[in-house]
């Protein structure tokens, strides 16, 4: 406690008034303690900022992008790659192949400072639309520029159409022409596709790409389709599974293999041949309803077929309908054929069972997904 207080004194005595010294003389006038500003504010307050050395801009000036792929026209014309991409040191000019190309000074969305804050002033610097250049290439876009206009970015979905087919009335020239936001630049673009003539390699590339875009799109909407399909037969084909499954589970039941030794005064042979010819209908049934419920989930992409075999004919459905077609009726007739021997009438039973397995399985696999 002492020492607290002696260092409570001493603390006191050092510094009666902060930042200024005790005078010995009683009678000396204390001098107003300076106001802060701007200007006199310590060091030790101000901010820190790093500016990029002048060696790190020159290196960065002269650095080339090297793109592989992508569609870049200028004034009309396809320049065709590999294309090199860089920014003149002195002026700051962006050049691809050498040629000058133009760009918005706020190329893209407005930076803001705070949420409630004006768009910033400050320009888009070279480094950044050098790379914004090389994404666009790289992303599956298409750069348009034109004279000394700002160069425009176009989706290739919307662009390759167009430029197979001039159609100012089709839906991706309808659509590419919408992106473009200056009026005079779509027109520029309109009268350009209309009379411009690719070459042969450009045709090509072209219609490689449109018709990945056409293949995807047929995907999408055969999937979307048959989603809607087996979203409206799911009810159905559940009622008719459990009627079917509970029908032939009772069949089975009562239609066990039996020995003549146990049943010696029954026609067996009579009495099984009915059964196996029962038990192929329902069999039939069965593969009909895994068929469909099959074709439905792998197009709605639900499903994924792991045996390798099976996986192959899901691409065709035609090749998968004759497939399990001929598979069915070659084994049922089969079956029917020797429906008066024991072991045909033995295996007709087990295949009767195990196709009612699959129907369970698939009922208990759609009211899952459902």
């Amino acid at each position: 406690m002492l020492r607290f207080v002696m260092l409570c004194l001493m603390f006191g005595f050092a510094h009666p008034v902060i930042g200024i010294e005790p005078s010995r003389e009683p009678t000396a006038e204390l001098e107003p303690e300076p106001a802060w500003s701007v200007a006199n504010r310590p060091d030790h307050f101000r901010k820190k900022r790093s500016f990029a050395s002048p060696g790190a801009i020159e290196a960065w000036s002269d650095r080339v992008d090297r793109v592989e792929e992508g569609f870049l026209f200028i004034d009309g014309k396809h320049i065709p790659c590999p294309l090199e991409i860089k920014t003149d040191p002195e002026t700051g000019q962006l050049h691809a192949n050498g040629i000058p190309l133009w760009f918005d000074d706020d190329i893209g969305q407005p930076r803001y400072r705070r949420a409630n804050a004006e768009p910033s002033r400050q320009p888009r610097n070279s480094q950044w639309v050098q790379r914004r250049l090389v994404q666009s290439l790289e992303g599956k876009r298409v750069v348009l520029a034109f004279g000394q206009r700002p160069a425009q970015f176009v989706d290739e979905v919307d662009f390759f159409p167009s430029l197979l087919n001039p159609d100012p009335t089709s839906q991706p020239f309808t659509d590419m022409r919408d992106s473009i936001l200056d009026p005079e630049l779509q027109m520029m673009v309109e009268q350009w596709l209309v009379s411009y003539s690719p070459s042969a390699e450009l045709v090509e590339a072209a219609q490689v790409i449109v018709d990945r875009y056409d293949k995807v799109a047929s995907e999408n909407n055969a999937q979307i389709a048959a989603t809607t399909t087996l979203s409206r037969l799911t009810y159905p084909m559940t009622m008719f599974g459990l009627i079917v499954g509970v029908y032939t589970f009772g069949h089975l039941m009562m239609t066990t293999p039996k020995s003549p030794a146990l049943y010696p005064n029954a026609n067996l042979l009579e009495m099984m041949s009915q059964a196996t010819v029962v038990s192929v209908v329902l069999i039939c049934a069965h593969a009909a309803l895994d068929l469909t419920w099959t074709l439905l989930t792998s197009q709605a992409g639900q499903m994924r077929e792991i045996n390798p075999f099976g996986a192959q004919f899901l691409e065709n459905p035609r090749a998968l309908v004759a497939f399990k077609a001929i598979a069915t009726l070659g084994a049922c007739g089969l079956l029917i054929g020797l429906r008066k021997h024991r072991a045909a009438q033995t295996a007709c039973w087990w295949m009767c069972l195990v196709c009612t397995i699959l129907t369970f399985r698939w009922l208990i696999f759609s009211s899952m997904l459902v």
